[in-house]
């Protein structure tokens, strides 16, 4: 389903000039929005208040700043909010699923918004307001990315264990493949076996050589080799067979233990590679209980996490919208001047055509606010509204800032 498209629209409402009878009654814009818009056969868009309470104004300069810094935080808390989404749909592992806000959709929340007075205190300043929401965001952000590094580790110590059970012999654990019989006299204070990865193509070679291979290093840098005939580090014929893969082949070798590193010497000279090993009866339950207890974990993890970026998606939307009708109301001040007497209405166009339709509708309806030569005189002033993607919980896909200055 694509996005649904919603304008904030600010705009004065209509008083009575003064010359009028006492029984003459204001206009709000809202009500004339609606009534031009969403009445009669031909239906562009619906259209539906922002109940906003009456905000503190403050100075002129603080109106300025404030100004200045939404639209920058804007940016930053919309970032937020994108990034939770693509989480929460990575963990549902479904591009279109959109959590709820307050049990409703996205679009549901903007048609029926109220500002949450017990989070975000109306009586505050400007500035104290919009640090609030900041706050808000930057706290879910750090939660996220706590949250996320904990997920990513919990994954890869899966994706470790998979890697060392599912692997060639070159990576894989030896645990549940070495049994008993593979091993010689584990607790001889003399002899120790040790576990050699040979290329299938070699083995041959291997079983002809393995016992010539233990030859010690030299004792200093200018002693001469030891001859191979003085010296048998390994067991005769003590090679066995422990499991074949496709490229390559496990032998256990039976070694006396002072040739043990002159016997890896030789092997990796060879390009036979040694895997270190130490051989316990309880090796293979043991692994399988840590395949377990790291799947469980990961599997609790991806749980934990989808719910609280579910959560938190919801909440950094909230805030999203609370910012963006800050936003709203501070320009439109900006724009209108004192006292506040404007309301401020989401329009959702119906379609590509409601589109058009509206944008036109709003210049005609508006061509009055024109400063200059036909437009009534006086100071130039302006309609301010936003447009704003907030179908399937984006909020924005992509935005536009439409200022009607006709």
């Amino acid at each position: 389903m694509a996005p649904a498209v919603v304008w904030l629209v600010a705009a004065p409402n209509r008083r009575p000039p003064p010359t009028l009878a006492t029984g003459a009654t204001a206009t709000s814009s809202y009500e004339v929005l609606k009534e031009s818009l969403a009445s009669g056969g031909g239906v562009w868009a619906s259209v539906h208040r922002m109940h906003l309470p009456a905000l503190r104004v403050g100075t002129l300069d603080s109106l300025i700043a404030a100004s200045d810094a939404l639209a920058r935080d804007e940016k930053t808390v919309d970032s937020v909010v994108d990034r939770l989404l693509r989480q929460a749909r990575e963990l549902q592992e479904d591009e279109t699923y959109t959590p709820l806000i307050e049990g409703v959709s996205a679009a549901t929340y903007v048609r029926s918004f109220r500002w949450d007075e017990a989070k975000f205190t109306s009586s505050d300043s400007l500035d104290a307001v919009r640090a609030t929401l900041l706050e808000s965001a930057s706290r879910l952000e750090a939660g996220l990315k706590v949250r996320l590094a904990d997920y990513t580790a919990a994954k890869q110590a899966v994706t470790a264990i998979a890697r060392r059970t599912g692997g060639n012999l070159l990576s894989r654990s030896l645990a549940g493949i070495v049994k008993r019989e593979h091993v010689v006299a584990p607790s001889s204070e003399h002899l120790t076996t040790v576990f050699v990865v040979v290329p299938r193509f070699s083995v041959e070679e291997f079983l002809g050589e393995y016992e010539s291979l233990c030859v010690p290093p030299p004792a200093s840098a200018d002693a001469s080799a030891v001859d191979p005939s003085k010296f048998m580090g390994v067991v005769p014929r003590s090679a066995v067979p422990v499991i074949t893969d496709g490229d390559h082949a496990l032998y256990a070798v039976t070694l006396f233990r002072a040739g043990v590193e002159a016997f890896k010497m030789g092997c990796r000279d060879r390009r036979y590679t040694v895997r270190e090993y130490e051989f316990t009866e309880s090796a293979a339950g043991d692994a399988e209980e840590e395949a377990n207890r790291v799947a469980a974990e990961a599997s609790s993890s991806a749980a934990a996490f989808g719910a609280w970026t579910s959560t938190a998606y919801a909440e950094s939307f909230m805030v999203a919208v609370h910012l963006k009708a800050l936003r709203v109301y501070v320009e439109s001040v900006l724009r209108y001047g004192l006292p506040v007497d404007f309301d401020v209405t989401a329009v959702f166009p119906a379609g590509s055509k409601g589109v058009s339709r509206v944008r036109k509708q709003l210049g005609e309806m508006y061509a009055h606010l024109a400063g200059g030569r036909g437009g009534g005189g006086g100071r130039r002033r302006w309609l301010h509204g936003a447009g704003h993607h907030v179908g399937q919980g984006v909020f924005p896909l992509r935005q536009r800032r439409r200022e009607y200055a006709v």
